[in-house]
């Protein structure tokens, strides 16, 4: 995949299994956003594998990565990290259906130069990774304010982008 590939700048890309109860939150919050119709945004669900996600970003100029976490912290628990600054602790999903995760995944982007400038990766911890349940009650009544979250951070990137070039070249 080359650049000339990914007609959207942006990506959002909802990681999960939607029959593992808190591991559909990634694919869910990933439906929301693409609903929105965000100009210059293009939404994938859950990427097979690491190797897959890594291709998926090469050339973007921003990534929005959404998938449940499992660190330990409390259920429901609202987790951000901008991985162009630091890098993610494996152990944040450890029940994670991928083979090759997420953290594997950035930190192998990070090394090779092919992860986009920007790289966020949002979630929410879960509680119930079972295999047929729903989401739990804890991650469901935070589903909202996530969806909000990233779609505020899109636009709030975007302006910066704009702000950018039109300093440079203004």
């Amino acid at each position: 995949m080359d650049l000339e590939q990914h007609p959207y700048p942006f990506v959002v890309v909802g990681i999960g299994n939607q029959f593992r109860g808190d591991d559909a939150l990634g694919l869910i919050v990933a439906r929301r956003i693409g609903a929105m119709a965000i100009a210059g945004v293009d939404v994938v669900e859950g990427p097979p594998d690491g190797a897959y996600l890594i291709e998926l970003l090469r050339g973007r100029e921003c990534a929005f990565i959404v998938d449940a976490f499992a660190s330990g912290s409390p259920p429901g628990f609202l987790h951000r990290h901008d991985a162009t600054l630091q890098h993610l602790p494996a152990y944040l999903f450890r029940h994670s259906s991928h083979s090759f995760g997420v953290a594997e995944a950035m930190e192998l982007g990070r090394r090779l130069g092919l992860l986009p400038p920007r790289v966020f990766v949002y979630g929410i911890e879960g509680s119930d990774f079972r295999t047929g349940v729903p989401l739990s009650a804890a991650v469901e009544a935070k589903v909202d304010e996530l969806t909000c979250l990233v779609a505020t951070e899109i636009e709030d990137v975007r302006r910066e982008m704009e702000h950018h070039d039109e300093m440079e070249f203004g």
